[in-house]
């Protein structure tokens, strides 16, 4: 189970998101990499650079790095962004939706600056050991509360049996990841 959705608005970020998703596939890593916030942080990084490249933006484009704090700056269809990254576990779909409202509610607000202030939040199901063997129907769970929330954007991405062999950052304790965007005015 794969997918996105975005606001028309925000310029750029389907084509970025779009990425993101297809970009995991990519990565030769295993779960724990969600462990990690640096590297969750730069699977989204690592998708704005190719994004970048694709627009031709310059023949050697500059790799796009978190700062200190886990913020990316880039620029995509003229709009300057500031995103601020955070990451968080829930072990259920309930949990997911109980909290989704205070993990995005840092981060998006507007400074004083030119860029376009965003929060994007990794979503990172940590199963227990109960909802382990039944991690595709709890994923389907987690997607249906992502529907539900009001965001700018937000990207899925639960391998399903057959893709498993390919994807993998995702197994039986950690299903898939959902990409949790809010920006101002969005």
């Amino acid at each position: 189970m794969h997918g996105l959705r975005c606001a028309p608005g925000l310029l750029g970020w389907t084509r970025l998101l779009d990425e993101w998703v297809v970009g995991l596939s990519h990565l030769e890593t295993t779960a724990p990499c969600w462990e990690d916030p640096q590297a969750t942080v730069l699977t989204l990084a690592d998708a704005v650079t190719r994004v970048r490249t694709f627009a031709g933006r310059s023949d050697d484009p500059t790799r796009t790095v978190p700062d200190g704090q886990g913020t990316l700056r880039f620029e995509l269809q003229g709009v300057a962004y500031r995103v601020s990254t955070g990451q968080c576990f829930p072990a259920t779909p309930q949990q997911f939706q109980e909290q989704a409202g205070q993990w995005l509610s840092t981060g998006a607000e507007q400074d004083d600056g030119p860029d376009v202030a965003v929060q994007a939040t990794f979503i990172t199901p940590r199963l227990v050991a109960e909802d382990q063997d039944r991690r595709f129907e709890v994923a389907a769970d987690f997607v249906e509360v992502s529907r539900g929330l009001a965001l700018a954007a937000c990207a899925f991405s639960f391998p399903d049996a057959s893709e498993i062999v390919r994807y993998h950052y995702a197994n039986e304790i950690y299903p898939g990841v959902v990409l949790l965007v809010a920006a101002e005015g969005f």
